[in-house]
């Protein structure tokens, strides 16, 4: 089995600058993996492009893949939220031998395989056509139905996952793109509206799909963790220094994420605190690395200075 590689891409503004932009976009692109110990998502910033006028963010994530150099053999999945999951970004993903992960609108349409083909004249593409929020009324025999446990709202709770495969119209000029629906369900909250999920990669199973979209949103954490750097504004005027400042801002937070992962070891004294018992967070690493950076108030000398003026004044 192939090895996989989740990647959370998210848009994100802040305000700063000239009176002629006043509020600068940024499209973000984040690391999604699973933390050893407890089994958590977590992830970390490794790239970002400036969101101009005429650049529409679908073509600046396909950029953002191809600069970021990923490496050969593995299978990438771009996790994005709703939104941003379009026809434009699953065409640049596919031509670099990437995949997509994201939700779907619910009145969005899709299409089953055609089942029976004519005896002559054209043969059919495509099938019977259906939105994402009526498979379970209309078609329900072609859905493939699983049960799963997943963290809704801080707890845990049993999801139902209903997926199939179906064809997404319009991407490809000459043939269908094959995709997976899936909709997740949490019978435990009734008013909770069902999630619909669109993948590209046919060989990720359902739940393990579902359960990389519950980590999409650490990419908000990255965010948290940025601003608490100081790094939240950035008031500059030239456009060098504007489309450098976001990738800056990357590299910060990934040198920090290094070292709370130790996978840069670098000695740093613990705080200790009774309230807060994590030492390994990216909040905490900057605290401590800010701990060993200070200079000390008082400072211990070989001698006693009171000697040395009995000394003298004798």
């Amino acid at each position: 089995m192939s090895r996989r590689s989740a990647s959370s891409i998210a848009p994100s503004a802040w305000s700063g600058g000239p009176r002629i932009c006043k509020v600068k976009a940024h499209v973000f692109v984040a690391h999604l993996y699973r933390d050893a110990p407890e089994k958590l998502w977590a992830s970390a910033l490794c790239g970002a492009l400036l969101y101009v006028k005429g650049r529409s963010i679908p073509h600046l994530v396909g950029d953002l893949a191809g600069q970021l150099r990923l490496p050969a053999g593995v299978r990438h999945v771009f996790v994005v939220d709703r939104g941003i999951l379009s026809r434009p970004l699953v065409q640049v993903l596919a031509r670099q031998g990437h995949f997509a992960l994201g939700r779907a609108r619910k009145n969005q349409v899709f299409y089953f395989a055609p089942r029976r083909q004519p005896r002559r004249g054209r043969k059919r593409t495509y099938g019977v056509k259906c939105r994402v929020d009526q498979l379970g009324q209309r078609f329900p025999e072609r859905l493939c139905r699983q049960t799963m446990n997943l963290v809704v709202r801080g707890q845990e709770r049993v999801a139902e996952v209903a997926s199939a495969a179906m064809l997404w119209r319009g991407v490809w000029v000459a043939r269908p793109c094959l995709v997976r629906v899936i909709v997740v369900r949490v019978p435990s909250l009734p008013k909770l509206k069902s999630w619909y999920l669109v993948t590209t990669d046919m060989e990720l199973e359902p739940c393990a799909a579902v359960t990389a979209y519950a980590g999409r949103p650490q990419i908000e954490v990255n965010f948290d963790e940025a601003k608490e750097l100081g790094l939240g504004h950035y008031m500059g005027r030239s456009g060098e220094g504007v489309r450098r400042w976001p990738v800056l801002v990357s590299i910060a937070q990934a040198l920090l994420k290094l070292v709370a992962t130790k996978a840069l070891p670098v000695a740093l004294p613990t705080l200790n605190w009774s309230w807060y018992g994590r030492e390994d967070t990216v909040g905490q690493v900057q605290r401590r690395l800010r701990e060993a950076c200070r200079p000390r108030i008082s400072r211990i000398k070989e001698s006693d200075p009171t000697s040395e003026k009995q000394k003298k004044a004798a």
